[in-house]
C-alpha cells in the first residue's frame, strides 16, 4: 500500500525535435525497512492518464478548504488561527467550527433541506453558503447544539460567556460567547482525538514534509456525517487529519468495524454488503499476473518499489504449469527433448523446482560429460517424475510401483516440496489427522498391545509432515533420508539353512 503525494509531469525533447511528456506520481512506498517515508516516483500509463488526472484534480479541489485550514494551523501552531486567543466568538459559530456541522438551526424549511441534498450530490460549496444564508435568521437551535454545551462540557472548560466576557449563568446558547484560548485548552485536555494532525513527516533523506502537503485529507472523527440531515462543512471544521492505512482498511471492510465499509454503505444486495477487499492481495495478484504475461522481473520489481528481484519472486503465485509455460529451454535442449515429459522435468530443474537423486545425477553428467549425455539420461529417467498430493517425486518406477505409495513424507529422499495450494491443504489436513491418531494412541493404557508401535508410527509421520510444511518449494525434504522406493529384502523361510 502506498500513500500518495502530489502528481508531477516530466517533459522532454527527443533528438528528432519532437516533444514528449510522461506523467509520474510522487508517492511514499511502504515495506522499505525504514520508519521514515521512502519517497519514490511511479509512471502513469497513458491508458489511465485522463482518469488519473481527473481523479487527483477532484481530490485536490475537495480537500482545498481542509488544506488551507491545516496549513494555517501548522504555520501558527494554533487550533483556531482565524481568531485571536483572547477573542470572544459567538457560541453557535464555534459549534459549527468544533463539530463541522452547519445545521445548527431547527428548521423545516424546504429550501434548506434542498441545499443539503444538493450538497450531498455535488459537494458544491456554494450550496453550503446558500444554506448559511437561509438559516441565519433562525432562532431555534437543534437539540444537538444544546447537548454539545452540556453541563459536563462546561465544567471541562467550554465556558459560555456574555458579551462582556463574564461567565453566563443563564440557560440557553443563543447570544452566548466562547473565549478562543479556553476552547483550545478544552480540546487539548478533553477531546485530544479531535486535535488536527500537525506533526510533520520525516522523509528517508532527513527532510520534513508538512501534513498539509499530503494529498488525502479528511475531517477527523466526522462520525455524524451521513446520519439524518448531518453534513460536514469543510470550510468551517477545525479538525483536519491525514488519511492513513487504517482508514482505508475500514473503508474496504478489512477491519470489520460495524457498518462503516463502503460495501455495507453502498452495496445493493446482502452479497455485495458482505464483500471485503484486501489491498495486499491485489498487490500479490498483480505481481503474479505480470509474471504470467511475461513481463521482465526487473520491471516488476521497479513497479512495486522493491529493493531486489528476489523479493518479486517471493510473491509469484502462478501455478507450476503456468510457470513452466513461461520458461524456455536452450535451443539444443528444446530440439532434443521436444514436447515430452523430459522437457517438463528439464524446465523444473532449470527453475530449481526439482531435487533428488535423478537431478543430482543429471547435473553431474551435464558437468562431466556434456549436454548430449545428460539429455539422454534425462530422457530415459524422466518417467520418474510424479506429482503426488503432498509434493513432487523424482524416481523411476519403470518396473514396480513404489512400495511406500503416498507415504513419501515418512523420510524418502526422493520427495521435494512445492508451493502449490492443493499440496499444502492436503498436508494440513493430514497433519490434523495424525495429531488425533497420536493423541488417541497416547491416551490408551500403557499395557495395551501395540500401543508403543502405534505411537512411534504416528510420530514418525507427524514429524515428516511438519518438516515438509516448513521446507522451501523445490528443496528436498529429506536430503539425508532413505530410498523408500526400494522394497526391503524379503527373507525366505530357507534363509540361513
Amino acid at each position: 500500500m502506498n500513500r500518495l503525494g502530489f502528481q508531477d509531469g516530466l517533459t522532454g525533447r527527443s533528438q528528432s525535435g519532437g516533444i514528449s511528456e510522461a506523467l509520474m506520481v510522487r508517492h511514499f512506498a511502504e515495506k522499505q525497512g525504514t520508519q521514515s517515508l521512502y519517497e519514490t516516483m511511479q509512471f502513469v500509463p497513458d491508458l489511465f492518464r485522463d482518469e488519473f488526472e481527473r481523479t487527483l484534480a477532484e481530490v485536490v479541489a475537495l480537500t482545498a478548504p481542509l488544506r488551507a485550514t491545516l496549513r494555517a494551523q501548522y504555520e501558527t501552531g494554533r487550533l483556531f488561527p482565524m481568531y485571536q486567543p483572547d477573542e470572544l466568538v459567538d457560541a453557535v459559530e464555534m459549534y459549527v467550527r468544533l463539530t463541522g456541522n452547519p445545521m445548527w438551526a431547527n428548521t423545516s424549511a424546504a429550501a434548506a433541506r434542498a441545499c443539503v441534498e444538493r450538497y450531498r450530490q455535488t459537494w458544491d460549496l456554494q450550496e453550503l453558503q446558500m444554506l448559511t444564508s437561509l438559516i441565519r435568521g433562525e432562532s431555534e437551535l437543534t437539540a444537538a447544539v444544546s447537548r454539545y454545551f452540556s453541563q459536563e462540557n462546561r465544567a471541562l472548560g467550554l465556558v459560555l460567556r456574555d458579551g462582556n466576557g463574564e461567565p453566563s449563568t443563564g440557560r440557553g446558547v443563543k447570544k452566548k460567547f466562547l473565549r478562543i484560548s479556553e476552547v483550545e485548552s478544552f480540546i487539548y485536555k478533553s477531546v485530544p482525538t479531535k486535535v488536527p494532525d500537525l506533526s510533520p513527516f520525516t522523509l528517508d533523506n532527513g527532510t520534513k514534509l508538512a501534513p498539509w502537503e499530503m494529498l488525502f485529507l479528511l475531517p477527523k472523527r466526522a462520525v455524524g456525517a451521513g446520519r439524518g440531515d448531518t453534513i460536514i462543512d469543510p470550510t468551517m471544521t477545525f479538525s483536519v487529519g491525514v488519511a492513513d492505512e487504517s482508514l482505508l482498511q475500514v473503508a474496504l471492510g478489512i477491519e470489520n468495524q460495524g457498518t462503516q465499509s463502503l460495501f455495507i454503505v453502498y452495496g445493493q444486495s446482502e452479497e455485495d454488503q458482505r464483500l471485503k477487499l484486501n489491498t495486499h492481495s491485489l498487490r500479490h495478484l498483480q505481481n503474479s499476473e505480470l509474471f504470467r504475461l511475461g513481463i521482465a522481473d526487473t520491471i516488476i520489481t521497479k513497479r512495486f518499489n522493491r529493493r531486489s528481484v528476489a523479493q518479486s519472486y517471493e510473491y509469484d503465485h502462478r501455478s507450476l504449469a503456468e510457470e513452466m509455460d513461461q520458461l524456455e529451454l536452450p535451443g539444443a535442449w528444446e530440439e532434443f527433448l521436444g514436447d515430452s515429459k523430459a522437457a517438463t522435468v528439464a524446465k523444473m530443474i532449470q527453475a530449481g523446482r526439482a531435487q533428488g537423486p535423478i537431478v543430482r545425477e543429471f547435473k553431474r553428467i551435464l558437468e562431466e560429460e556434456g549436454d548430449e549425455a545428460a539429455l539422454l539420461f534425462l530422457a530415459a529417467e524422466a518417467d520418474g517424475f510424479h506429482s503426488t498430493p503432498y509434493g513432487h517425486c523424482l524416481n523411476s518406477f519403470t518396473v514396480d510401483p513404489c512400495p511406500k505409495h503416498l507415504e513419501c513424507f515418512s523420510g524418502c529422499l526422493h520427495l521435494s516440496a512445492t508451493d502449490l495450494p492443493e499440496n499444502r491443504r492436503n498436508l494440513v489436513a493430514l497433519h490434523g489427522k495424525l495429531k488425533i491418531a497420536l493423541e488417541a494412541a497416547q491416551a490408551r493404557p500403557a499395557s495395551t498391545v501395540g500401543r508403543d508401535n502405534q505411537i512411534a508410527h504416528a510420530k514418525v509421520r507427524l514429524e515428516g509432515v511438519e518438516r515438509l510444511l516448513s521446507t522451501a518449494p523445490g528443496d528436498q525434504v529429506f536430503p539425508e533420508g532413505v530410498d523408500l522406493s526400494k522394497s526391503p529384502a524379503r527373507r525366505s523361510v530357507l534363509s540361513g539353512t
